[in-house]
């Protein structure tokens, strides 16, 4: 596994909540339309199908990644230095890392998925 793969798969995660502010943000705009009426319950059926489809994807990216970063956690410092010092201390704090990776992803989903919908604008 080099460093170029691992990143990329690390970055993965992104691509659920920008996916689902895509459709989220289409389907707020589409709720605009002279039709909006007759279609509305229709899209809040497809919008729950969205939000749902990225909440079980970017979960379970998490703990797959939770577990390839528990599995290599002792490989996986050493692709980034060599330094003793900070080896150790990497190896240490990668179980953290694997553990909030499930947590990060959805996080992720969450803010794409607010800001899709439009949850983003605040009155005051």
């Amino acid at each position: 596994l080099d460093q170029h793969k691992f990143l990329q798969y690390l970055l993965s995660a992104d691509t659920v909540p920008v996916a689902s502010q895509t459709l989220l943000v289409r389907l707020h705009n589409a709720m605009y339309t002279a039709a909006a009426a007759a279609c509305q319950l229709l899209r809040n059926r497809y919008a729950r199908r969205i939000v749902l489809t990225a909440i079980v994807t970017a979960t379970s990216l998490g703990i797959v990644l939770a577990g390839a970063l528990g599995a290599g956690m002792h490989v996986i410092p050493g692709l980034f230095t060599q330094d003793p010092a900070v080896l150790k201390l990497a190896r240490h704090l990668m179980p953290i890392v694997a553990f909030t990776q499930p947590l990060n992803a959805l996080a992720f989903v969450l803010d794409g998925v607010l800001y899709g919908a439009g949850g983003e604008q605040v009155e005051i």
